[in-house]
């Protein structure tokens, strides 16, 4: 007998892994979480609340993505200028991805 893996149930598991200027990175849900997500550095982890919907779990983990490339990029960021900034380029390119996905396409492609 053959499984068959429905490409949706793929697309809506979160991954374990993520890769971000060379680094891997670690992704666990974890319960009872005082936000939607974190990025800790010191382990190369980011902890997304698994109590939240799927919808704000991909928001939340491009937010977490962001967070990481912003700390390798500008290292010396300030929270109180980081998080506003990557909140605005979370809600723009979220809306982005999910409006343009020709865009993506050819983007991977490159």
């Amino acid at each position: 007998m053959r499984l068959r893996i429905n490409e949706r149930d793929c697309m809506r598991r979160l991954p374990k892994t993520v890769k971000v200027g060379g680094h891997t990175i670690s992704v666990e849900q974890v319960k009872n979480l005082d936000s939607m997500g974190e990025y800790h550095r010191g382990k190369s982890t980011i902890y997304i609340n698994k109590e939240i919907s799927y919808q704000q779990k991909a928001a939340t983990l491009l937010h977490e993505i962001l967070h990481v490339i912003l700390g390798e990029q500008v290292p010396d960021m300030k929270m109180e200028k980081e998080e506003p900034l990557v909140t605005a380029l979370e809600v723009g390119l979220f809306a982005f991805i999910k409006d343009n996905p020709k865009v993506v396409r050819y983007l991977e492609g490159a």
